[in-house]
């Protein structure tokens, strides 16, 4: 509690951190509802297949956690919120933020005065917490490019979170494309370098209309996949992906996401 009522921030240069991820991401959760006014939560989070923690950096000396009590003697609660500073270029910021603005969340707010596996945690299964933010804040007085970002949660327990913490970093599809010299193959295009090792099944994949003939991991950052039937222009094609025993992955082991009805660039 200490820490929360006297917030303590990293020392210059380096930066804390904030794992945030909707609850509809959870099949299970440490905790279903309060027990106490101190709760310490060791049984794992658990998330759905193709899920991970939102991993935010946050702006050294520029975030805090604070807690107050708030209601009547005997109907005491904790008004929990952390304020931070979300740096980064415009657009990456606002296009983490908004996907996570007005839904229930559960967020794990790394102090660095504690231990390595330990964390506050904002908000449960029962009582998401909620993130709002200034999107007028741009670049602030010190030089910082961000959001200002206020996460509130409030309930008649604290709680410390020491399960296990996985952040992946999975790999993100940035483009699915027919190019205008091969009327027969869409290229699958993700950010991060994958696994040519481990090649997905033609199983795997489908395209209405047609029959997948070929899977390939080309260069770090595209999969190519052959169909029998060449397409036409301005045919309007998408792609299914769901993962098999060969799943797509990069070289880290972060596990691409399933697709549906993904819409396809058509080029030709």
């Amino acid at each position: 509690m200490n820490n929360l009522l006297n917030p303590q921030n990293v020392a210059s240069g380096v930066a804390d951190e904030v794992l945030i991820a909707p609850v509809s991401w959870f099949t299970a959760t440490g905790i279903k509802k309060p027990i106490g006014g101190s709760t310490v939560i060791a049984a794992n989070h658990e998330l759905l297949a193709g899920k991970n923690w939102v991993k935010l950096r946050l702006a050294p000396e520029k975030n805090k956690i604070e807690a107050k009590t708030i209601g009547d003697k005997g109907f005491t609660k904790m008004d929990i919120g952390t304020n931070v500073v979300i740096p980064g270029s415009y657009a990456e910021a606002h296009e983490v933020i908004k996907n996570l603005l007005n839904i229930p969340l559960i967020v794990l707010h790394k102090d660095s005065s504690c231990a390595a596996n330990f964390y506050y945690q904002i908000g449960s299964a029962c009582s998401p917490a909620y993130l709002t933010t200034d999107f007028s804040t741009g670049t602030t007085v010190d030089g910082i490019k961000g959001y200002t970002a206020t996460i509130n949660y409030t309930n008649s327990f604290v709680a410390t979170y020491i399960g296990a913490v996985v952040a992946v970093v999975v790999p993100i599809l940035t483009g699915a494309a027919i190019l205008n010299n091969n009327a027969s193959k869409i290229i699958l295009t993700y950010d991060r370098v994958l696994n040519w090792q481990i090649n997905p099944s033609v199983n795997d994949y489908s395209v209405p209309g047609n029959i997948i003939l070929g899977v390939n991991i080309s260069g770090n950052y595209t999969v190519e996949i052959l169909v029998d039937t060449p397409f036409t222009t301005g045919q309007v094609v998408t792609i299914s992906y769901t993962a098999g025993t060969n799943k797509l992955q990069d070289m880290a082991g972060g596990i691409a996401a399933n697709l549906i009805n993904t819409p396809v660039v058509n080029n030709l």
